[in-house]
């Protein structure tokens, strides 16, 4: 009789032949149809850059993260830029600009990038511009005078609200009363990272999270992988910059 060419006990290894075939053939075949291009950038942003050896950035005022003030603006976020800029082996150049502007400027090709303290969702409202992802996640939390005096709960507690945040809606959901007198309560919201810094206690009461990130032109793909694995390299950094920063 003849031997079955196909003994049962081989074809599994036949399968996996087949399979990593397949699986090494199929970057191939992407390769030849032009993924090699990808990431990239219609408008060639990463290679205009280091072409010309300068990044414009448009920079809203908007402490710690910037501080657009004075010949030479600083804070988080203007950190960051210079260090990305030294990364790329390129100088900035400075645009003071409100919000919006700002945003605008990096749609309309006037700047690379734009930085403001701006948050994924302002950044996606305002639908001029790309966010990049979430370099750093600020919680908006009550804080308290010391651990023994914090609530378990908001429940018809005044709760100071500093002109900077907005989140009276956050607190009235939870029971509180947003006031705008420091005087007027021993609570306090803040970010997170102030806390401390505050002489407060936590109080375990999250009101809102936001998600700060950078803009710049929708579409530039490989400009926004660079800056992003930028980025990422960065994030343990945030906090001592932040600490820096106060």
């Amino acid at each position: 009789m003849t031997p079955d060419p196909f003994p049962p006990e081989t074809m599994p290894q036949l399968r996996r032949r087949a399979f990593v075939a397949g699986s090494l053939a199929a970057p191939l075949l992407l390769w030849g149809n032009g993924a090699r291009a990808f990431p990239r950038d219609p408008d060639r942003t990463l290679a205009s850059v280091r072409g010309a050896g300068r990044m414009v950035v448009a920079a809203s005022d908007n402490p710690p993260w910037v501080v657009a003030g004075g010949d030479n603006p600083s804070g988080v976020e203007v950190t960051l830029v210079q260090r990305f800029a030294q990364m790329l082996a390129v100088r900035v150049d400075w645009l003071r600009l409100p919000p919006f502007e700002a945003l605008q400027a990096v749609e309309q090709g006037k700047a690379n990038l734009a930085i403001g303290g701006f948050s994924r969702a302002s950044v996606v409202a305002q639908n001029v511009a790309a966010p990049t992802y979430a370099y750093f996640t600020e919680r908006l939390v009550v804080a308290a005078p010391d651990a023994r005096s914090a609530p378990d709960d908001l429940d018809g507690q005044p709760v100071y609200v500093p002109p900077d945040l907005v989140v009276e809606q956050a607190i009235r959901d939870r029971g509180g009363l947003p006031v705008h007198d420091p005087d007027s309560a021993t609570l306090i919201a803040l970010p997170h990272w102030r806390v401390a810094a505050a002489g407060m206690a936590p109080t375990g009461i999250d009101l809102a999270r936001r998600e700060h990130v950078l803009a710049l032109r929708r579409g530039e793909n490989a400009w926004l992988f660079e800056l992003e694995q930028f980025l990422r390299g960065q994030e343990a950094a945030v906090p001592d910059l932040l600490e820096g920063a106060r």
